[in-house]
């Protein structure tokens, strides 16, 4: 190592997320140049979503883009975090960074259990058997008379079918504008959440994620143990799932168990971010989770354009699109939009 070189590099190194930090900050302001945004409650929400989003692909890429384990099943983990979350503010009135650490814990938890059985799974089986996991938990928390009993102090009647009120969580003094109070409070969540997604990359236990990606027989002959890495990843993942579905829960006010952001097509819209972003980046998973924000209205809007002129809308349009946008990124862009800028950025740069 080079010692006369470390105070430049730790000099750069914190520079950088400084720099980083101060866009974040001036984002809700820096966002208005571009048309349809305005500085109202409406950008600052789809910006809070985007961090929650972003949170959640950090994870996901974890397990999918770095270890090469496919998951349909984060949407369920998503809605635990958030009834975690919620369940601690709304009953026990615990401040929010500790009901954020409990949904962590809870989920964390969660993704243990259900990591147990997919080590005996790869590919589609894993796949398949996540997606299930998806389908189930929505109805367990709609169902459930045990959960009801938990939430029953703040809505009786709606607690039946699986709905609660949750307290919004802000920053003091943003009273008067809550999306941008809890916009400034989500973004240095983000950036906590960032920087450990980083440093775990970087670190021997992302190193091992990434081996097991590329070959488990080369992996497993270096000497790593396959069963540890794979279960570690899914606790992690699903940690980093929890606090954003933390997160969710204080920005909506409102946790409904059938809602279609707890549905299994939402497991399928985070995997389609992470693809689109770019597998195994971690700024890849930032773009992927800003682009996606995007599309929702973007997919109502084509498909109001087909019945507009065609006179209907075509059914489950929102699947077939995602389903096409996967295969068309995977096919023309294998390494997502970061990989493609890179390859653009050697080209250009370096003539390569």
């Amino acid at each position: 190592m080079n010692w006369a070189k470390l105070p430049t590099q730790l000099h750069w190194h914190y520079s950088r997320w400084a720099v980083i930090l101060a866009m974040l900050l001036a984002l809700p302001w820096l966002i208005t140049i571009l048309p349809f945004f305005g500085a109202n409650n409406y950008t600052y929400s789809q910006l809070n979503l985007w961090l929650i989003l972003g949170i959640v692909c950090l994870g996901l890429n974890l397990l999918t883009g770095a270890t090469g384990q496919i998951s349909l099943g984060h949407a369920a983990l998503f809605a635990v975090g958030a009834y975690i979350g919620g369940y601690f503010v709304a009953r026990q009135e615990w401040p929010s960074w500790a009901a954020l650490l409990m949904a962590a814990l809870g989920t964390g938890i969660i993704g243990l259990i259900l990591g147990l059985p997919a080590l005996r799974l790869s590919g589609p089986y894993l796949a398949v058997a996540t997606f299930g996991f998806s389908v189930a938990v929505p109805q367990l928390l709609s169902r459930s008379k045990e959960l009801a009993n938990l939430f029953s102090g703040t809505n009786d009647v709606a607690s039946r079918i699986g709905v609660f009120k949750v307290a919004k969580q802000n920053l003091p003094g943003f009273q008067a504008e809550e999306d941008l109070g809890r916009y400034f409070m989500f973004v240095l969540i983000f950036v906590i959440m960032l920087l450990l997604a980083f440093n775990l990359t970087k670190s021997r236990t992302g190193r091992a994620f990434f081996a097991i990606r590329e070959s488990e027989t080369a992996a497993q002959a270096m000497g790593l143990s396959l069963g540890y890495y794979k279960l570690l990843a899914f606790v992690i993942s699903a940690a980093f799932t929890g606090v954003a579905g933390s997160m969710y829960a204080f920005q909506v006010g409102q946790l409904d168990a059938n809602s279609i952001t707890f549905s299994p097509m939402e497991s399928v819209l985070f995997l389609t971010a992470i693809i689109l972003g770019g597998l195994g980046s971690v700024w890849g998973a930032v773009l992927g989770a800003a682009l996606i924000t995007l599309l929702p209205p973007t997919i109502t809007a084509l498909n109001d354009l087909i019945k507009l002129n065609f006179g209907s809308s075509i059914e489950n349009f929102e699947s077939i699109f995602y389903g096409v946008l996967i295969i068309s990124c995977i096919y023309f862009m294998p390494f997502g939009v970061t990989g493609a800028l890179h390859r653009l950025k050697l080209r250009f740069v370096y003539g390569e």
